[in-house]
């Protein structure tokens, strides 16, 4: 199931998006690279909005403190996201989706996807470059979940990033770009 970001996202917010699965895994390519992620965002201070990062059944992959609960940014954030197979630029809306974004920028901050390999690149039916397990097997997360932020019945453009979930309200640390 592939949900959708408001177009916001050329002007994009890391958000919401399950994503079907690749259970017989034929449509993967060998090596879809590894990530790094660096933000720009120098002022870090509470907005005034309130995000809720509950604690995952699934344990964290990769040590890493939840975001504050008090998100910490607004606007626009500019990330870069460095794989072997190429750079991305992107703008998170953190006005759309301010706790998506805050746990984003929280785990970029924290170093948590530096090294961690794209796990998934489908071309079968869908195109889409997923990232964001350290453990690089689609099922690693932050140890922590928070809830979604849009309605699931937005479309992607290709190059739009967004979050990849579990279903419902499971947001973490997997993205993808279709």
């Amino acid at each position: 199931r592939l949900m959708a970001l408001p177009a916001a996202f050329l002007a994009l917010s890391f958000l919401l998006a399950g994503c079907g699965g690749d259970e017989d895994g034929d449509d993967t390519a060998e090596d879809p690279g590894s990530a790094a992620v660096a933000t720009e965002r120098p002022d870090r201070e509470p907005t005034g909005v309130a995000c809720e990062y509950p604690e995952d059944a699934v344990p964290a992959a990769k040590a890493v403190e939840p975001p504050p609960t008090d998100a910490t940014v607004s606007g626009e954030v500019a990330v870069v996201l460095e794989t072997t197979v190429g750079t991305f630029n992107a703008t998170l809306d953190a006005d759309t989706t301010p706790c998506t974004v805050n746990s984003f920028v929280s785990l970029a901050d924290q170093n948590y996807f530096n090294g961690t390999g794209c796990h998934r690149m489908t071309t079968d039916g869908i195109f889409v470059l997923q990232c964001g397990d350290p453990t690089e097997t689609g099922s690693g997360g932050p140890g922590y979940t928070f809830a979604d932020e849009v309605a699931g019945t937005e479309t992607y453009a290709p190059g739009t990033p967004a979050t990849a979930t579990r279903g419902p309200d499971t947001n973490g640390s997997q993205s993808l770009i279709p």
